[in-house]
């Protein structure tokens, strides 16, 4: 998007590239875009009143109410939206007493914008030590999202199922194309497909379930389904060899 000028200066001191993209703050700077955009207007407009007759000066008058009412109405919407992600902003704004609405929202918008890219910053390590953790684990890791699409698996994970490609080459595949070519290591494959869709289906807990390969090898299952308040985000496999455990 092609920012006003002042606004790119803000937006580069203030700014990370990361916050630029995220969808709430382009909503945001939008607006933000739009008020500067009147403003030059307002100017442009005010230098050419006088020179200007008396029936051109009521008809300029009036683009003046109609740029100062779209501002109204940026600002309106701006404050609504920071309303909805944060429930205090009208208290806070009514402490702070200012004047002006949109320098205001300016002051608000980038401490929030610096505490979001922290609290980014941080999640981010944490994934990259959960990782970490995963892809050493002395078990095979397999993690799904909800539309069963492969988001994490470690080295382990591919041996097990014979998979000729790196844990991270198998990100995005379909888990369905792969449960069914992985079945094939099995005694009982169908079995195999029809225990997962039952997991699935019920999306709880189930672990120790063993599975017995047709090389007579035998693998410990744990399936955890993945929630996030309250809501499905996917699911989380592992799968540990236990053949030495098995007495015959």
């Amino acid at each position: 998007m092609d920012f006003h000028k002042h606004l790119q200066k803000q937006i580069k001191k203030h700014l990370s590239v990361e916050s630029v993209e995220n969808p709430e703050i382009k909503i945001f700077l939008k607006a933000i875009n739009e008020t500067y955009k009147a403003f030059d207007r307002d100017l442009n407009l005010i230098n050419r009143v006088f020179d200007l007759d008396e029936r051109e000066f009521d008809k300029i008058n009036d683009n003046l109410k109609k740029e100062y009412d779209l501002k109204k109405h940026s600002i309106t919407i701006l404050q609504e939206d920071l309303e909805i992600l944060n429930e205090d902003f009208n208290e806070i704004k009514n402490e702070k007493g200012e004047e002006d609405e949109l320098l205001f929202i300016s002051k608000y918008l980038n401490p929030q914008i610096e505490k979001k890219d922290l609290i980014e910053k941080n999640l981010s390590t944490t994934l990259e030590l959960l990782k970490t953790l995963l892809a050493n684990l002395q078990s095979g890791i397999i993690v799904e999202d909800k539309n069963r699409r492969i988001i994490f698996a470690n080295s382990i994970f591919c041996e097990m199922f014979s998979i000729p490609f790196s844990p991270n080459e198998i990100c995005g595949l379909d888990c369905v194309t792969s449960a069914e070519q992985a079945k094939y290591l099995f005694k009982d494959s169908e079995k195999f497909i029809q225990r997962i869709n039952e997991l699935l289906k019920n999306r709880k807990n189930f672990r120790n379930e063993i599975l017995e390969t047709k090389d007579n090898r035998f693998l410990e299952r744990d399936y955890i389904p993945i929630f996030i308040d309250n809501e499905y985000k996917g699911n989380l496999w592992t799968y540990t060899y236990i053949t030495s455990n098995i007495k015959y």
